[in-house]
């Protein structure tokens, strides 16, 4: 009597873990499939997009046994759907990730560039051969954007002062006229300008090493005068006669409003020469007007820039 209900215990144990078994397996399948002719069980695999050995694993009953009219418990692709959602979370974090990498390269692609600096300004043509160059100053501010690892374009607004001096002497000669028309003048000339300008260039960047890098780059620029004066100081000497004369001086403004003719308004080509050390740069830029400064003579702009830069 004790072995029938120890055999019993037995029984209803393993039919408990059939049915658990079975209970996890049915989480494994999709649907049920019933064994056509002509169906084998690598044709009911392949429909399903699952493996023989996958259908062999939820169908423990059929063991050897393939017939027509089988039922047969077909599997999720519950690892396929796994790996997908892996792949998708891989695919996920690797685009968070280049997007933060985006996001930092972006910072790098563009820089924004103060500089300051002297400037040698003349006017240049055939009506403008006295000139000479007059120092000024420059300060502003540009955006460097690199296209490529290489090229870049640039874009900028600054504050520059332009013009040029000239000395002029006017004499009658050294022969004296009986009639009281001899004179010595010592004339000079002060054009200056406060402008402002932006300049547009491409360049090239040549890197040496990781922290020396030399830009080549040339372009165009536009600019405005917003004020300025012609200033005209020296003496004016007149000879009555032999024995007398009577000089004065000259101290002369003019505002380039009042400059018949003047053009404030002004554009021209520039190139450039860039060296950077890290974060500092020292900038070597060369301008040439293309518009006429006086309007009915041939005087263009001339002006070669020396600064000191930092870039952000």
């Amino acid at each position: 009597m004790k072995t029938m209900v120890i055999y019993l215990k037995r029984i209803v144990m393993c039919s408990l873990m059939f049915v658990v078994v079975n209970a996890v397996l049915a989480q494994d399948y999709q649907t049920k499939h019933e064994v056509q002719r002509g169906e084998t069980l690598a044709s009911i695999a392949k429909q399903y997009g699952v493996t023989e050995q996958m259908i062999k694993d939820v169908n423990p009953q059929m063991g050897d046994l393939f017939y027509v009219g089988l039922k047969l418990n077909i599997p999720n692709k519950i690892e396929n759907h796994q790996q997908k959602a892996d792949v998708k979370f891989e695919n996920e974090k690797s685009i968070d990730n280049n997007v933060v990498e985006y996001k930092k390269s972006y910072k790098k692609v563009g820089n924004t560039e103060l500089y300051a600096g002297i400037s040698l300004n003349t006017w240049v043509g055939d009506d403008a051969k006295d000139s000479k160059n007059n120092i000024g100053f420059h300060i502003g501010m540009l955006k460097r954007y690199f296209l490529l690892k290489t090229m870049f374009v640039e874009a900028g607004l600054s504050f520059v002062t332009k013009g040029y001096k000239s000395d002029m002497l006017l004499t009658s000669g050294q022969y004296w006229d009986d009639e009281g028309a001899n004179y010595d003048y010592d004339y000079h000339y002060k054009m200056q300008t406060y402008n402002i300008e932006i300049p547009i260039s491409i360049g090239y960047n040549f890197k040496w090493n990781s922290g020396l890098s030399v830009y080549i780059k040339g372009g165009a620029y536009a600019t405005y005068a917003l004020s300025g004066k012609l200033k005209l100081t020296g003496t004016e000497t007149d000879y009555d006669d032999i024995h007398s004369s009577a000089t004065g001086k000259i101290n002369k403004e003019t505002k380039i409003g009042d400059i018949k003719g003047y053009n404030e308004f002004g554009y021209g080509l520039q190139a450039g020469i860039v060296f950077r050390y890290d974060n500092y740069l020292l900038n070597f830029t060369y301008q040439r007007g293309l518009s006429k400064l006086m309007e009915k003579q041939k005087t263009y702009e001339q002006n070669l820039l020396l600064s000191l830069g930092y870039k952000f």
